[in-house]
């Protein structure tokens, strides 16, 4: 459930300081914990300041809600691997339901967008919203009889996105700046904002849906909630409502009981094949809120298309060429293949095309057959990944960062990271044979 009603900041000037207010807060904690560090602090001191500043950060964001909650979201899933299981327990709240706008508001807006007589034909709207995330809150209703999802944006989200991402890069480089961590946070940002602005635009969401209803629709293994166009406008989407397990309840239960749910490993990652190499159509925001698990069933529910990019053919054939090469082992193919692509510059340094080779190289580890079967409890794969991608980006001179590579490369990372918390072990080879060398088994025309 939802927290409590709260208003939302709209003002820019009121959005930054309270981003300002929680700066002061978050460093001033660790000037504090450098200072006790000097005369002899413990490790318990360090992690309850870090468990600290993390709830200062997500209280904060939970209160602003638009970008601000959206960027600290990719952030916590960014760097988990660089905090405490302590501190990455308070980050993971932000992926849940938070804070919720005011239901006179959430009224206030759907006479704005729907008008009187559409609102007429709305039935049963509850008074609090089922789900609370950044850009918007879900409320359930009935239409026709039907039981309805409808997201309501919160106000002036697109107007703020540009202010609210300064003053969060403002705050995150102060804090970096005293850990000592180097991370390229000007490109990760960039990325970041770029998402923001697809996922305010619900028109642009509505098409991603019926895209992917139309592209799912002979995989009984994945559900895709109809839409209601008559009920949907650029800040207000109507759905079909559906249920299920949440995410992070499913696999923390998995965890906790040791159950061997393989059937939910492969469907995430065959998900991510037949987005990418089948359908060319990938929703890049892997945040677990995004998904319902109905067990039962083995079905996963796929929620939001806010984020959905499309890739061309010609360029997911060179990502299977270069996933190919890879573990070949050939660097001169990488290097082509990569020229080829536009993902690297040849007047790049030696030394960055190396960092490239080996960080293409071990990305493809996970698909080797000596790997089999993968186990994504391992902590190191996607920890050296991030630290590779990182190195590659302070060495190029000469390249800009590709779009399409980094949003397809957060996906991956996501859903990597919710199979790690669920200790999920599957076998890759059947997946890369049937999406990267195209040997698609014959399928049963009956089923």
């Amino acid at each position: 459930m939802a927290k409590k009603q709260k208003k939302i900041p709209k003002s820019v000037f009121s959005r930054f300081t309270k981003l300002a207010t929680t700066t002061i807060k978050v460093v001033s904690e660790e000037v504090k914990q450098v200072v006790v560090s000097k005369v002899g602090g413990g490790e318990d001191s360090k992690l309850a300041s870090r468990v600290k500043q993390a709830t200062d950060f997500v209280q904060a964001l939970n209160q602003l809600k638009g970008a601000a909650l959206k960027a600290g979201q990719m952030l916590s899933l960014e760097l988990s691997d660089f905090f405490p299981d302590e501190v990455n327990h308070v980050l993971k709240s932000m992926h849940d339901d938070v804070d919720f706008m005011e239901y006179s508001e959430v009224l206030a807006i759907l006479e704005e967008e729907l008008g009187p007589q559409k609102i007429k034909k709305i039935k049963n709207l509850s008074k609090e919203p089922v789900a609370s995330a950044s850009i918007g809150q879900v409320h359930q209703a009935h239409i026709d009889g039907k039981k309805v999802a409808i997201k309501i944006q919160y106000r002036h989200v697109a107007k703020t996105v540009s202010s609210d991402m300064k003053s969060l890069y403002k705050m995150m480089s102060s804090y970096l700046s005293l850990t000592g961590k180097s991370i390229p946070l000007k490109e990760v940002f960039a990325e970041v904002e770029s998402t923001i602005m697809d996922e305010t635009d619900y028109d642009r969401e509505l098409a991603s849906l019926l895209d992917y209803e139309k592209c799912f629709q002979d995989y009984p293994q994945y559900k895709v909630p109809s839409v209601f166009p008559e009920f949907s406008t650029k800040s207000v989407l109507t759905t079909s409502f559906e249920e299920g397990t949440r995410t992070s309840t499913f696999v923390d239960f998995i965890r906790e009981h040791g159950q061997d749910q393989h059937w939910f490993a492969e469907a995430m990652v065959r998900l991510v094949c037949l987005e990418f190499f089948e359908f060319g159509l990938v929703q890049t925001d892997p945040n677990p809120g995004n998904f319902l698990i109905d067990e039962e069933n083995q079905v996963i529910i796929l929620l939001d298309m806010g984020a959905v990019k499309k890739y061309r053919l010609d360029f997911i054939s060179e990502i299977k060429k270069i996933i190919i090469v890879a573990l070949q082992g050939d660097h001169k193919l990488i290097l082509d293949a990569v020229y080829d692509l536009g993902l690297l510059d040849r007047r790049e340094s030696e030394h960055a095309k190396t960092v490239f080779i080996e960080l293409i190289e071990h990305i493809v580890e996970i698909f080797r057959p000596s790997n089999q079967p993968f186990t994504f409890s391992d902590k190191d794969y996607i920890k050296s990944i991030r630290e590779g991608s990182w190195n590659l980006i302070r060495e190029l001179k000469h390249t800009a960062p590709i779009g399409p590579l980094l949003f397809l490369n957060r996906k991956l990372g996501g859903v990597f990271h919710i199979l790690k918390l669920a200790n999920s072990t599957i076998n890759l080879t059947p997946l890369m044979q049937e999406f990267v060398y195209d040997n698609k088994p014959q399928r049963d025309p009956s089923k």
